[in-house]
Order: C-alpha cells, then structure tokens, then sequence
C-alpha cells in the first residue's frame, strides 16, 4: 500500500521552494521501494482536503522576521479548525530555512500545531544561509 506525504512549502526567492524539493526527493528515493511519495504543495493553494488525504506532512518554511513564512501561517489558519474537528492524527515534520537565526520561525510554528490532533515525526530541521 502507497502512503503520501504532503509537502507544504512557500518561497519568494526559490531557497525554500529548493528545500522542499529536495524533501521530496528524500521521500521519493528508491530505498523505500514506490510505499511511499511526496505530494509537493504550494501552502497558499493547500486546504484541508489536501491535507484530509495524505498520510503524512512536512512544512518547509522561511523563516521572515524572525516569524514563519507569511503563508505557512495562512495555510495553517485556514486548515486549523477543520483539523481539530476530524481529529484525524497525522505524523509530521517541520523545515525551516533563513538567513540568520531560524529559531524564532521554529518557535512560531510550535506554538500553533501542537493543538493540532498530529504526532512530531522528527525534530525540526533548521537550515541558515544557502
């Protein structure tokens, strides 16, 4: 049985945009012999019924301000009361790129999801500069 991880990714200057493929690329790999594929997303194109049919997800953000990216909060607004009500559990993992000090867009993402009904998958990944 195939299962699909959702990757939801947002990029202004293409850094996170090449992250997310490379997540992709990771989920893709022939090690794991076709039982699993990455489903990359745009975050403001993705809505819950993305995320209702996957069974996994990764947000690749960039961390602006200090904050996660603009519209990883937008996608996380929009699917946030619909997820709680299905109370569906679903792993997840967080990556996050900048230029600087990425802690702050790390914080800002686990102050939101944790009241989401989804288990870490993996600590996150926190990627400064190219």
């Amino acid at each position: 049985m195939s299962r699909s991880i959702l990757v939801v990714h947002f990029s202004h200057a293409g850094s996170t945009s090449r992250l997310a493929d490379a997540v992709c690329q990771g989920v893709d790999d022939p090690v794991f012999e076709g039982t699993v594929s990455a489903l990359p997303s745009n975050a403001l194109d993705t809505h819950f019924s993305d995320v209702a049919a996957t069974d996994g997800l990764v947000i690749v953000s960039p961390t602006h301000f200090g904050y996660m990216g603009g519209a990883i909060k937008v996608f996380l607004e929009r699917i946030y009361h619909p997820t709680l009500e299905s109370g569906r559990v679903l792993p997840w993992a967080l990556v996050v790129n900048g230029d600087t000090d990425v802690d702050g867009a790390v914080d800002s993402v686990e102050r939101i999801v944790p009241a989401l009904p989804w288990r870490r998958g993996m600590t996150p990944q926190k990627i400064v500069g190219d």
